[in-house]
């Protein structure tokens, strides 16, 4: 199994990373925490990342003014 795992990716600062969404033939992608403000990481992952089974892991940064 090919897992892909990111984490304190941050998208509130730079919300655009296209070379994540870039599908290089993993069986996964973890997203473990700290990926955007509340449900905005969802958000993108459900856009960006379509076409691949997620798992997102929700870090203490999501619920930053929540």
């Amino acid at each position: 199994m090919k897992i892909r795992y990111y984490s304190d990716i941050h998208l509130e600062f730079a919300m655009e990373y296209p070379e994540l969404a870039e599908n290089i033939g993993e069986d996964v992608i973890v997203l473990a925490g700290e990926l955007h403000l509340g449900i905005k990481g969802i958000q993108w992952a459900q856009k960006a990342l379509a076409d691949r089974k997620v798992i997102y892991v929700i870090g203490n940064h999501e619920f930053y003014g929540g």
